[in-house]
């Protein structure tokens, strides 16, 4: 299996480095609870996870790797590797699960929004994703990297950016630099339909380029003149963009044009 080549369908990169798959494993403390893995590759970072962990679920697609990982392991008694495609999986019995994953670039938001589909049973998430998107998914507003992202993942949790790492890092080598970002649950829960809310800001986000009334002027069937009247009662700008807006403004956005087609 050292000589396992990567599969581009299946975006794999496998992290190599001793030192910052320790660091990755220590981001947070799993001594004790149930960790999810999503594609452990060879099981460098599952090592390291089935040494602390009171339980690791591993999620791998590639049957080749599921079979490679199942004799590696063999022994250890807390780990169960599950040979399915993690999108497609039901998440609603993972309760109290912290997750901590080297995901694939080419479907990184699938799997958020996937993870965010089912907030309430993670607590804690570790990614490392591509450095790029591990930047929008802690943008704030009025910055370059604001996007849909942003406040789909502020709506449940706090983002924080934790350190990047180097191509060289990997086998293959990616073509770019990768990050890892720490997503902690909120405390707080907002008044909107989760689930609608996030619809609504993939909506508003559609064009990003464009006015929030391009965006959304579908939304609800709402029309000009109400638009114009919900953004003069909220304070916002009526030409703004979508990336002029914060997690609060686009929750009471949605309220008010929520409100008026009930």
């Amino acid at each position: 299996m050292d000589k396992y080549y990567s599969k581009k369908k299946f975006g794999q990169h496998f992290l190599k480095d001793e030192k910052i798959l320790k660091k990755i494993s220590e981001t947070i403390n799993i001594e004790d609870k149930q960790v999810i893995e999503i594609g452990p590759g060879k099981g460098a970072l599952t090592k390291f996870l089935v040494e602390k962990a009171k339980k690791v679920i591993a999620f791998e697609i590639d049957k080749n790797l599921s079979l490679f990982l199942k004799e590696t392991f063999k022994n250890a008694k807390n780990l169960e590797l599950i040979n399915n495609d993690f999108l497609k999986e039901d998440l609603s019995s993972y309760k109290d699960f912290v997750i901590v994953a080297n995901i694939p670039y080419n479907i990184s938001t699938d799997i958020i929004f996937k993870i965010l589909e089912n907030y309430s049973n993670f607590e804690h998430v570790v990614l490392l994703v591509q450095k790029e998107f591990g930047k929008r998914l802690c943008a704030t507003k009025n910055t370059k990297d604001y996007s849909k992202l942003s406040p789909s993942i502020a709506l449940f949790y706090e983002a924080k950016y934790c350190f990047e790492v180097q191509p060289t890092s990997f086998f293959p080598k990616p073509k770019v630099i990768s990050a890892l970002v720490y997503l902690k649950k909120k405390n707080i829960t907002y008044n909107v339909d989760y689930f609608l809310f996030l619809d609504f800001i993939k909506m508003c986000f559609s064009m990003k380029r464009k006015t929030l009334w391009n965006n959304i002027k579908h939304f609800q069937k709402i029309d000009h003149e109400t638009f114009l009247k919900i953004c003069s009662k909220l304070n916002i700008d009526t030409l703004s963009r979508p990336e002029n807006l914060d997690l609060d403004q686009f929750i009471n956005l949605y309220n008010e044009i929520m409100s008026i087609n009930i």
